[in-house]
Formats: C-alpha cells, sequence, structure tokens
C-alpha cells in the first residue's frame, strides 16, 4: 500500500503537469504585437485611396455566434458616403484569424463572411470593387476566431462618393 500512493501521486503530478503545458496558447510577446502595430498602422495610413483601419486582439475564444451578430464588430462610420474598392486583411500571430465583412450602402447591406487570413501569408485582399452595393456608408468588421492568440488589421480602400472610383 506504502508503495502505491506515492506511485498514484507521482503519476498524478506528472498528469497534471502536461496537461498544464498544453491548456493555454503561447501568449504573444507584447514587444512584438507593439512594433507590428506601429509598422501596421502606417502602411495603411499611407496606402492610396485609404479610407479607414480597424484593428484587434483575437483568439480561439472570440469564436462564438454573439461574434456574427450584427453590430457585434468594429463599426466604421463614414463621415460621408464612400466606394468601398477592397478590404485589406492582415494578421500577426502563428494561426490563422477569420474575419466576416459587412458593407452597407442607403439601400443595401453585403456582407462576406468566413475570410480566412494566414498570418504567415501575409496581406489578404477582399475585392469589393465588382459589387453593386453603391455609396457605403458603414463598414462593419467581426472577428469571428483565430486558431491561436494573434492581432489582425482591416483597412477599406476605395474614394469618396462625390469622386470617380478607384481604378
Amino acid at each position: 500500500m506504502r508503495r502505491i500512493l506515492p506511485t498514484l501521486a507521482l503519476v498524478m503530478l506528472a498528469g497534471a503537469t502536461l496537461a498544464g503545458c498544453t491548456a493555454e496558447p503561447p501568449i504573444t510577446d507584447n514587444a512584438e504585437v507593439q512594433a507590428w502595430a506601429a509598422e501596421a498602422q502606417p502602411r495603411s495610413a499611407d496606402a492610396p485611396y485609404a479610407l479607414a483601419m480597424a484593428a484587434g486582439a483575437t483568439g480561439p475564444e472570440a469564436t462564438n455566434q454573439e461574434a456574427t451578430a450584427e453590430g457585434a464588430g468594429t463599426i466604421i462610420d463614414f463621415a460621408e458616403p464612400v466606394h468601398v474598392d477592397n478590404v485589406v486583411l492582415t494578421c500577426f500571430g502563428e494561426g490563422t484569424v477569420t474575419i466576416a465583412l459587412t458593407v452597407t450602402s442607403a439601400t443595401k447591406t453585403m456582407s462576406l463572411g468566413d475570410n480566412v487570413v494566414s498570418c504567415a501569408d501575409g496581406d489578404h485582399v477582399v475585392d469589393f470593387s465588382g459589387s453593386n452595393i453603391g455609396p457605403a456608408i458603414k463598414l462593419e468588421v467581426n472577428d469571428v476566431g483565430a486558431s491561436q492568440i494573434g492581432y489582425w488589421s482591416a483597412t477599406a480602400h476605395g474614394t469618396r462618393a462625390t469622386a470617380a472610383p478607384a481604378g
């Protein structure tokens, strides 16, 4: 009986240690994230025809029905109507991020969900130029979830509705 208890305790301790190692994904170094964000923001702001940028943190826990509910994401209300030609999605981390986009005009709404972005592959462009949505008044960016903890950004490109659309 004496030998069983210490052996059982050792097995339980080893199991708890291994479970603790795999339970949480690694948290990205904050300095690396800040460097990525510092580079992403001016790059997006200086891009030709950049209209707006949104960014945020993500992780596997973001995957739920509330994440895709209307009004649950980051909402960009344009000061004046714009023609959205595309939205460039990018992320920082080692996995993938899934982003849903919704563009709203005065009369229509167009949703493009499940844009899976691989952080290792760089920019992912979602093209709206062929849509007949008309001048947009709002863009909603929903972080639907990610394979690991990471960060994302979305930059809308286009022109003011009073100007000729970018070609």
